[in-house]
C-alpha cells in the first residue's frame, strides 16, 4: 500500500509544478513573482490612496481646531460705546454701581481678571439665548444668565469643592428636587438644556419666597435657611428704619453685617 500512494503524491506534485523555496531562509513555499508593470502599478494606486486619505484627514483636523480652538483674534471684541450707545440691564444695576463693593469687582474683572472673565464671555454665547429665554418664560430679569457665568464660567463639566456639579451648580439633593436625574448612570447636572430649565425654576421659586432678586442669588449660592434668619435678624433689630426685608438693599445690609458667608457676599 506504500508504494501506491508515493506514486499518486508524485503524480499530484508534477501536476501542481515545482515548488519555490526562498533562497535565504530555505523556509517553504514563496508566490511567484509578479509582473514588473503590474507591481509598479499597485504601488502606484496605494501611494495615491494613502495622500488622499492624509489630505481629507488633515482637512478634518483644520475644521475642528477652527470650532474647537480660540485664539486671541477670535475673543469677543472689546465693547466700546459712543455717546448714543447706552448699556442697559433689567436688574437694578445702576442703583448700586458706586457701591464699594460693586466698584471692587468692576475694577478686579477689568484688571487682574479680565483674561478670566474674557475667556468665561467667549463660551457664554453657546448658552446664554436659551437661557435668556428661559428666565423670561419664568418671568425673571435675563440678566441672571450672568449667575451661570459667576458659578462655572459656562462649563457643564464644573464640579465644585462641595459636590455641586454643572454649569449651573446644582447640588445633588437640589437637582433632584428640581427633577434632574442624578444616579450611578446619568447626570442631568451636567446638561446645559434641562439644568438651565431647573435653574430658572429654582430662581423663580427663590425670588417669590424673598421678593428679590438679589437675595434670591444670595440663597442660590448660600442656602435660603442663611439668607431667610438673616433678614428676620437685621427686621427685627431696624425699628422705624428698617430696611424692607425684601429689598435688593436688604443683601447689602447682610453683607454689612456678615450674615452670609464670604463665598456667598463676593459671589452676589
Amino acid at each position: 500500500m506504500i508504494r501506491p500512494c508515493c506514486a499518486t503524491l508524485l503524480i499530484l506534485a508534477a501536476a501542481c509544478g515545482p515548488l519555490q523555496v526562498d533562497p535565504v531562509t530555505r523556509s517553504g513555499p514563496v508566490a511567484s513573482p509578479a509582473a514588473p508593470g503590474a507591481s509598479a502599478t499597485t504601488a502606484n494606486q496605494a501611494r495615491r490612496r494613502s495622500q488622499r486619505v492624509a489630505v481629507d484627514s488633515l482637512t478634518d483636523a483644520a475644521a475642528l481646531d477652527s470650532l474647537l480652538v480660540m485664539g486671541a483674534a477670535d475673543s469677543m471684541p472689546e465693547l466700546s460705546l459712543d455717546e448714543a450707545m447706552e448699556p442697559s440691564w433689567d436688574l437694578n444695576v445702576a442703583q448700586y454701581a458706586e457701591h464699594p463693593r460693586v466698584a471692587y469687582y468692576v475694577d478686579y474683572f477689568t484688571g487682574r481678571g479680565h483674561n478670566t472673565f474674557q475667556l468665561w464671555l467667549d463660551r457664554m454665547p453657546r448658552f446664554e439665548g436659551y437661557a435668556r429665554t428661559q428666565m423670561a418664560a419664568n418671568d425673571l430679569p435675563e440678566d441672571l444668565v450672568y449667575l451661570a457665568l459667576i458659578e462655572s464660567g459656562f462649563s457643564p463639566i464644573a464640579v465644585s469643592r462641595a459636590s455641586a456639579v454643572g454649569m449651573w451648580q446644582f447640588m445633588r439633593a437640589t437637582g433632584r428636587g428640581y427633577g434632574l436625574r442624578v444616579d450611578t448612570w446619568v447626570d442631568e447636572r451636567r446638561d446645559p438644556i434641562k439644568s438651565t430649565d431647573a435653574a430658572a425654576r429654582h430662581l423663580r421659586d427663590l425670588t417669590d419666597r424673598f421678593g428679590s432678586h438679589l437675595l434670591a442669588a444670595a440663597a442660590y449660592n448660600g442656602g435660603q435657611g442663611r439668607v431667610g434668619r438673616g433678614v428676620t435678624r437685621i427686621a427685627s433689630q431696624g425699628g422705624g428704619d428698617a430696611v424692607d426685608p425684601e429689598s435688593d438693599e436688604m443683601f447689602f445690609e447682610l453683607a454689612d453685617a456678615q450674615l452670609l458667608m464670604r463665598e456667598t457676599r463676593d459671589y452676589v
